[in-house]
């Protein structure tokens, strides 16, 4: 086949350039040249170089690169499609059990950013993504942490950054006295890593009854950081109507 004719050339170029024995001479080399083939080849770029341009691009443009019908008008994301598509047949090879180089790290890597190892390029949401524990969520913060330096995981990470934003707003609903899933355990370990509950919030809409004390166990946060949550003004809502959704997380399991 012609891919393997172009992989064998390029193998016997490496050869002639490191003056072993090969097919190739200095006249057949510049009449391929002459045609325009490359010895060299695309230069190969490590998983976590790829994997950070894929986050970088869904960041900033809040959507999957898609490929495209012709690849000349963004290369750039025509490439990431590619990249993120491959990734998603070596995750389903690794389901049947067959070999792939894809390791556990990876994998945890992407899921944590958000990345949908169905095939397509639906959304990450909660219909779609795997509900795991809060023990499950703490390590993700954890390796977050460890990676960036701080516990501020963007809006353009649905899973963990959905979950940070519920943290935060359980917390809140504890300052004001209202039920919340936030126990005084995972208050301590959120707070012993880091974790900045007080952010410089948008207007909040009024509650309409009144709170009650908070628990003795929280302390007033001096910082007051800002950060890009993606929220619009007046997002939040701290009534009693909350839905406890992080009750069922309680569980180390």
């Amino acid at each position: 086949s012609l891919r393997h004719f172009v992989v064998q050339m390029r193998y016997e170029y490496t050869l002639y350039r490191d003056g072993k024995p090969s097919v190739l001479n200095e006249e057949r080399i510049s009449r391929m040249v002459d045609l325009g083939f490359d010895f060299v080849g695309r230069k190969r770029l490590g998983f976590d170089i790829r994997a950070q341009e894929w986050l970088d691009f869904r960041t900033k443009y809040g959507r999957e690169p898609r490929k495209l019908d012709n690849p000349k008008d963004n290369p750039e994301e025509n490439t990431l499609a590619f990249w993120a598509s491959k990734q998603r047949y070596k995750y389903q090879r690794l389901k049947e059990g067959k070999s792939t180089n894809l390791t556990k790290e990876q994998i945890d890597k992407l899921t944590r950013w958000g990345f949908v190892w169905d095939t397509g390029y639906r959304k990450a949401t909660s219909a779609n993504v795997p509900r795991q524990s809060w023990k499950k969520q703490y390590e993700n913060l954890v390796s977050y942490r460890e990676e960036h330096g701080d516990c501020l995981v963007p809006q353009s990470m649905p899973i963990l950054g959905q979950w940070v934003k519920r943290q935060r707003k359980n917390y809140q609903r504890l300052k004001k006295g209202y039920p919340s899933a936030l126990t005084k355990e995972h208050y301590a370990l959120l707070k012993n890593l880091g974790f900045v509950f007080e952010v410089r919030a948008s207007r909040s809409r009024q509650c309409e009854k009144t709170a009650k004390a908070p628990p003795s166990f929280l302390e007033e946060e001096e910082e007051d950081v800002s950060i890009d949550e993606g929220e619009e003004e007046g997002e939040e809502d701290l009534s009693d109507e909350e839905d406890l959704s992080d009750e069922e997380d309680l569980s180390d399991e």
